[in-house]
């Protein structure tokens, strides 16, 4: 009695045309349940596909917040019904319609927020319906106006501890790098500036004697939205 009451009380929560499909339920020997796949079967798993949808937001290079709409296109004959929307990791879901009728279109609204060092420029936009998955590639690409030559630097263990460069191009009138801060007893980090938007960061390490990992922050003034301000440094064992 007490498994047909947790079976009774979950099976209440899910949508009325999911708990159909489910046809039998899996014994308590940890074997995967045995789930019907009709026609018109929910799916769970979907590939993007070639012709999936896609959204470029065009960010300007200082926009770190917009609030913007989706439209979601339905091809099918009968209404669409919404059970649920998700994002990864990089936008939020502010609204979603419930519906969508046959062959109309309707809005997703959703909140781009940046993040910091964030290399990632596509996040889906995933809405689970009675007629399977849908799927929007959105696509938060930027003005670019800072170019590093490189994010890394490395040294081999044993090696003279001797200055690396990083040479970094900023467009004008855009944002200013005005320090940098380096972690780890006796490294440096310096700032030069070449004039022309043109910069460069000179790293030493304190010792190669043994394998290590610091980095060096980058500030920029303004602040630039998912623009990398981090190096990479590391001193590598011998092979």
């Amino acid at each position: 009695m007490k498994l047909a009451s947790i079976i009774l009380s979950v099976s209440t929560l899910w949508p009325l045309s999911l708990v159909a499909q489910v046809q039998s339920s899996a014994p308590l020997t940890g074997a995967t349940p045995s789930v019907a796949a009709p026609s018109n079967a929910v799916t769970l798993a979907t590939a993007i596909q070639p012709e999936t949808p896609s959204l470029s937001l065009g960010l300007k290079s200082n926009e770190a917040i917009r609030t913007f709409g989706v439209a979601v296109q339905s091809n099918e004959d009968t209404p669409m019904t919404v059970f649920g929307v998700q994002t990864t990791s990089g936008l939020y879901v502010v609204d979603y319609p419930k519906v969508i009728g046959p062959k109309a279109q309707a809005t997703v609204t959703l909140l781009y927020i940046a993040k910091s060092n964030s290399t990632e420029s596509v996040d889906l936009l995933r809405l689970m319906t009675n007629h399977g998955e849908k799927i929007v590639q959105i696509t938060h690409d930027r003005e670019q106006v800072v170019q590093f030559d490189t994010t890394s630097l490395q040294w081999q263990q044993g090696e003279a501890p001797a200055a690396k460069v990083i040479n970094l191009i900023v467009a004008p009138n855009m944002s200013v790098p005005k320090g940098v801060h380096v972690m780890g007893a006796g490294n440096t980090a310096t700032l030069q500036n070449l004039g022309d938007g043109r910069y460069q960061i000179s790293v030493v390490p304190a010792s190669t004697a043994k394998p290590q990992i610091f980095p060096v922050f980058v500030q920029f003034v303004p602040a630039l939205p998912s623009v990398t301000t981090t190096i990479s440094c590391s001193v590598v064992a011998k092979e």
